[in-house]
């Protein structure tokens, strides 16, 4: 009986999602807000590691022995999707009025070699992470910001193609943009950081494009996706190993090649590719094993991570003796009771990490206190783009990404956010307009912006 009372609750808890999302789809499009995709962004990850493993656990064919820590979890993360909406609807409007977009010239003007520069910063950023450059204080976030002016790029070359009607444009940018996943998954054994940066793409055309095409894009690409991520996840260990050993790349080449020879396509009755979701994409758990645990213990760390997260704001090169390091550390195992391989990452994720420090409250008043800034950030960047200062866009695009880390502790997040200003405020203020003067004769080419100011 306690099993069939579990199972309502979590039915209950599943549907409440879906008309918390109808119901802010319908007040933004009332509302006629506009952004550049990176609140649509922050939802298809915070979904994909909350309501998934909500979903799948209805399936009657899904054996499953962690329903109650799960909906323990999926209750807490469905307080903090309400607190998001609720912040993004009404406390965004309150802080947009204390933030003017500063306009450009009217209407499109266009810049593919500023497109196209971003992506060469963004290529040479990604190739530095790879040496001891990025172990240097302070430069693995510079360096990752550099990165996100890859993804900046991608998203002006699709505008610039669709203001100008140009398929080609178009298509090759989002071919770009596919091909992240497997860069990463190549160079570093990782899938999640290129599909991460592969979808604030797409969320960014999805923002720029009809209402219906987003549907039917959306799921394709939504379809596409899992398909791809439980193939990937069969051949997991087989791939980490020949990419953590340093071998050539022929041989990582290689087994890519085999990986996806034997693709296959998600299938929803298939107990094994729902194992493999849920071995990475239920967050819940995390959270409902902390529930339990806190209630008996009610040891909690009373904002001491999210005084981490503000001394994470402070680079290391000015601070050798920092003690605050990127990454969740032990403070999953700390709080849910639960132990991982060494070689195991595992984010805490807002949800568990607000819950930690201040219980419910903290879930509720962080997440309004998220969703607004991060709605404030979206509507700007895109006030700077239909502005036509792109290089003003670029800047709250960036810094807004570094936002995007729902599975990720609040010391990468404004660790990120702060590398994300800096890196594009620098690159704005002084590199372009060194390219500006030396290479190009058309001073049109660029736009002046001083929103790096």
């Amino acid at each position: 009986m306690s099993h069939i009372a579990d199972r309502m609750s979590l039915l209950s808890l599943v549907s409440t999602w879906g008309l918390l999302l109808a119901g802010f789809y319908y007040a933004r499009r009332v509302r006629t807000v506009e952004g550049t995709g990176l609140l649509a962004a922050y939802l298809i990850s915070f979904c994909g590691l909350h309501w998934v493993g909500g979903l799948i656990r209805l399936f009657p064919w899904f054996k499953d022995r962690s329903l109650v820590a799960t909906t323990l979890g999926l209750e807490r993360s469905t307080y903090a999707l309400a607190a998001l909406i609720a912040g993004s609807l009404f406390i965004s409007p309150l802080i947009a009025r204390f933030v003017r977009a500063r306009r450009g010239k009217a209407g499109y003007m266009p810049a593919p070699r500023l497109a196209r520069i971003y992506l060469i910063i963004g290529v040479i950023s990604y190739l530095l992470l790879l040496t001891f450059i990025s172990r240097l204080p302070s430069m693995a976030a510079v360096i990752s910001a550099g990165e996100g002016l890859y993804v900046a790029g991608l998203c002006l070359i699709c505008w610039n193609a669709i203001q100008q009607k140009r398929a080609a444009g178009l298509l090759g940018g989002l071919a770009l943009a596919l091909t992240m996943p497997l860069i990463t998954i190549i160079t570093q054994g990782f899938m999640g950081y290129g599909a991460a940066a592969a979808v604030v793409v797409f969320s960014f055309l999805g923002s720029i494009v009809s209402r219906w095409k987003i549907a039917l894009i959306g799921a394709l690409a939504c379809y596409l996706g899992l398909s791809v991520y439980v193939t990937y996840m069969r051949d997991r260990t087989e791939i980490r190993t020949v990419v953590w050993g340093a071998q050539p790349m022929e041989e990582r080449l290689n087994q890519i090649e085999q990986t996806f020879a034997a693709f296959e396509w998600f299938n929803p009755y298939d107990s094994a590719h729902l194992n493999r979701i849920d071995v990475r994409m239920n967050q819940n758990l995390l959270v409902g094993r902390a529930v339990a645990r806190l209630s008996e213990t009610q040891d909690f760390a009373n904002g001491e991570t999210v005084w981490s997260a503000l001394v994470a704001l402070v680079p290391r090169a000015l601070w050798p003796d920092k003690p605050v390091v990127a990454g969740s550390g032990d403070l999953v195992s700390h709080y849910t009771g639960l132990h991982f391989g060494e070689f195991t990452s595992v984010g805490i994720g807002q949800v568990l990490e607000f819950y930690i420090n201040f219980g419910t409250i903290g879930v509720i008043v962080g997440f309004l206190l998220l969703g607004a800034i991060l709605t404030t950030v979206d509507i700007t960047a895109h006030a700077r783009l239909v502005a036509g200062d792109h290089q003003g866009f670029v800047l709250w695009f960036v810094s807004g990404m570094g936002m995007l880390q729902a599975g990720g502790s609040l010391a990468e997040l404004t660790a990120s956010v702060a590398g994300g200003l800096i890196t594009v405020a620098i690159v704005n203020r002084y590199f372009l307009p060194h390219l500006q003067q030396t290479y190009f004769a058309s001073p049109a080419t660029i736009p002046a912006s001083s929103s790096s100011r």
